[in-house]
């Protein structure tokens, strides 16, 4: 029985006690009202004195980790909670921390829920609503709880160690020019100033006398530095992709993978990695060593999206001036329009050295319906001796089972076990 249902009862009983006189209605009419005042005033109590907490393992994790999450339910009351249900609001994909408990009189319940990432992203575990009701069912009341957490899942790692340009140093004597931010304080040239060039770096004479503004640039003995140009077109454009979500989305994984998995690998070893990315907003990262670096990487590419508007050609263009004689540029891609190989010559013309990972929409089952096979771009990339790693959208997933998501029940009161 509803409120709604219970009031209607009690109209009708109001009318027929006035209507016939009955004493028998009006007791019942009293009996009814008391269970009704009864049932809403336990309904109110119910919420009262519950406490929750939830304890996150870590707030960081990859594509094809577990998450691990424990939920606290107290009851700081001296009355039973005969029956609370929790609900979970979370954001992360297959996440759920619901649950129904019982709690005795000052008791808890403690459940733990294990969630296998499966995309990456930032996302939110919580809030929480606590909803009861009285024995009867009569009167529903639930409560909105803030507390939560913020998690981001970074992208999945896979094998690029045939991808991974040599880390060689440069010929002796020879230097390669790099943007070094603080450790060395004899310039060799300036250059046009580029965008996301460090303020502090500004050659400000030179820059009087030419009217543009000018960078500084200085000179260190030290292996080549490794760009990344992260190719986040929309997809559907870069590809030709048309009504095939899935592929398009199983390309921005990939992209997205190789790039993360390239940068810790080269990190690993000690070189100094920087990445232009492509997205609907162009991010770009410049060229540093070292374990800040490494989380740099990771807490952008968890959250960029191929939502880019401009051709791979065009952010060449823009970006090339980036890339220093002996520097060397990793360009992943699903792009098929081959006339960004073009511009990618007149940047190896300058000395710098040139890959492209390939990320192909076929996965061995045939292209996507509209999807053009990037044998032209391949062809092309060829023609001009660059080193080309074509790639097949969905690298290194593997398919993953069910997990038991809680395999922890806890509690002390009523309702144990």
């Amino acid at each position: 029985m509803t409120a709604v249902r219970a009031v209607f009862v009690v109209l009708v009983l109001l009318a027929a006690a006035e209507y016939t006189g009955w004493p028998v209605l009006d007791q019942a009419l009293g009996a009814v009202v008391a269970v009704l005042v009864v049932a809403a005033l336990w309904s109110v109590v119910s919420l009262g004195g519950i406490a929750v907490r939830r304890d996150l393992v870590a707030d960081r994790a990859q594509v094809g980790d577990v998450l691990v999450e424990r939920v606290t339910v107290w009851n700081r009351s001296r009355l039973p909670k005969w029956w609370l249900e929790i609900t979970d609001h979370s954001s992360l994909p297959g996440h759920d921390a619901s649950q129904a408990v019982r709690i005795g009189p000052l008791g808890e319940r403690s459940w733990e829920v294990r969630t296998r990432c499966g995309r990456r992203g930032a996302f939110r575990l919580g809030p929480l609503s606590v909803a009861t009701s009285d024995p009867l069912g009569i009167f529903f009341r639930r409560r909105l709880l803030a507390i939560g957490h913020e998690v981001v899942i970074y992208p999945r790692l896979v094998d690029v160690s045939a991808m991974l340009p040599p880390a060689g140093r440069l010929p002796r004597g020879a230097t390669a020019s790099r943007r070094l931010l603080a450790h060395s304080t004899s310039s060799s040239t300036v250059r046009e100033y580029v965008a996301g060039d460090p303020m502090n770096r500004i050659s400000w004479r030179t820059t009087a006398r030419t009217g543009r503004l000018m960078t500084k640039e200085f000179e260190s003995e030290a292996s080549a530095d490794l760009w990344l140009l992260v190719d986040l077109q929309r997809v559907g454009h870069a590809v030709g992709i048309e009504n095939a979500r899935g592929a398009a989305m199983a390309i921005e994984e990939t992209i997205v993978s190789l790039a993360a998995s390239l940068a810790l690998d080269a990190l690993t070893s000690g070189r100094a990695v920087g990445m232009i990315c492509s997205g609907g907003r162009a991010t770009v990262i410049q060229p540093e060593r070292g374990d800040r670096q490494r989380t740099r990487f990771l807490e952008t590419l968890a959250v960029v999206a191929a939502d880019g508007e401009m051709p791979l050609a065009e952010r060449l263009v823009v970006d090339g001036p980036r890339m220093r004689r002996q520097d060397v540029l990793v360009i992943i891609t699903a792009s098929r329009d081959a006339g960004w190989v073009e511009v990618v010559g007149g940047i190896m013309s300058k000395g710098t050295p040139v890959a492209v990972a390939m990320v192909d929409a076929a996965d061995g089952s045939g292209s996507p319906s509209g999807s053009r096979p990037p044998v032209e771009v391949v062809g092309a990339l060829a023609a001009v001796d660059i080193s080309v790693h074509v790639v097949p959208a969905g690298y290194g997933e593997s398919p993953v089972g069910p997990l038991e998501r809680r395999d922890v029940i806890e509690g002390t009161g009523i309702g144990r076990g």
